[in-house]
């Protein structure tokens, strides 16, 4: 099956040169187009730029980050063709088929990923509280020796490095964090990321875990994300850690919970997500 290329935040001159170029695209979203995988090339000379790709949650669908064509880069020439009137319809009616199938190609995407998001969070409340009951029912310790071990727990979670401040509800813990900092692996430079509240769900109930970006949002492969992988709603891009996490809210060990959370923040190890740093600001030499 081909490939969908996603571009994110075309100025109104670039869908312009597309159309002109005779290059159908279809909106993704209000702020992304998406291209078949036939007219990647063509796109790419219409808009006299070059791109960097990054695979996102959806198999066979490519975000494009596009960038100036460097010196010792070349694209292939333009192919001038004549065509037929015969040649003219039969390219009319391939366009027409490939936009149909990528269009249901896409359909077919958003459908199976709206369905696990759906069900995800009842899975991790499911899982959290089966495995807080395992935990739990090994032993029955008294009353007051839960009470020592919960405010024992607490006092660890207040010194946990870059901790700011914490606050708790009848529902959830809610921890804000100091300015968190991620270097690039190409470069080993510093970037900013921003402070964060990190909401945790007591029953793991809302997908268990949330960070949110209180200094900045930035686009990156979506419009507004809090980190290079944590989407704009504060749920976690798909990652073996995840599962960590939801083990460490069922036995309620909140202090280690929270010292992973700030790691997955300052360290991307997302092969697909670790260039997307680079969309945050870099942090001055020196400072």
């Amino acid at each position: 099956m081909s490939k969908i290329y996603l571009l994110s935040g075309l100025a109104q001159a670039q869908l312009t040169a597309l159309r002109e170029a005779s290059i159908e695209y279809s909106s993704w979203d209000g702020n992304t187009v998406s291209i078949p995988e036939e007219v990647l090339e063509q796109t790419l000379r219409a808009l006299n730029m070059n791109a960097n790709k990054t695979s996102t949650e959806f198999e066979d669908v490519v975000q494009l980050t596009l960038r100036p064509v460097a010196r010792s880069e070349t694209l292939s020439p333009t192919v001038t063709r004549v065509l037929s009137a015969e040649q003219k319809r039969s390219r009319e009616n391939y366009i027409a088929a490939c936009s149909a199938r990528a269009a249901e190609a896409l359909k077919s995407a958003r459908q199976s990923l709206e369905q696990q998001r759906r069900e995800f969070p009842d899975r991790i409340q499911l899982f959290v509280t089966d495995k807080r009951d395992a935990t739990f029912c090994r032993t029955v310790p008294n009353e007051e020796a839960l009470a020592e071990t919960f405010d024992a727990q607490f006092e660890e979670l207040l010194q946990v490095p870059k901790v700011s401040n914490v606050r708790v509800t009848a529902q959830a813990l809610l921890v804000n964090t100091e300015t968190l900092y991620a270097s690039a692996r190409e470069t080993g430079r510093r970037h900013e990321v921003g402070k964060f509240l990190i909401v945790i769900d007591l029953e793991g109930k809302n997908g268990g875990i949330r960070w949110f970006n209180a200094t900045r949002r930035v686009n990156s492969i979506r419009p507004g994300m809090n980190a290079p992988n944590v989407y704009e709603d504060g749920t976690a891009y798909q990652d073996e850690l995840l599962v960590t996490f939801y083990e460490l809210i069922a036995r309620l060990q909140f202090a280690p919970l929270v010292d992973m959370a700030i790691q997955f923040i300052e360290e991307v190890t997302n092969d697909d997500l670790a260039t997307l740093i680079n969309n945050w600001p870099l942090v001055e030499e020196g400072a």
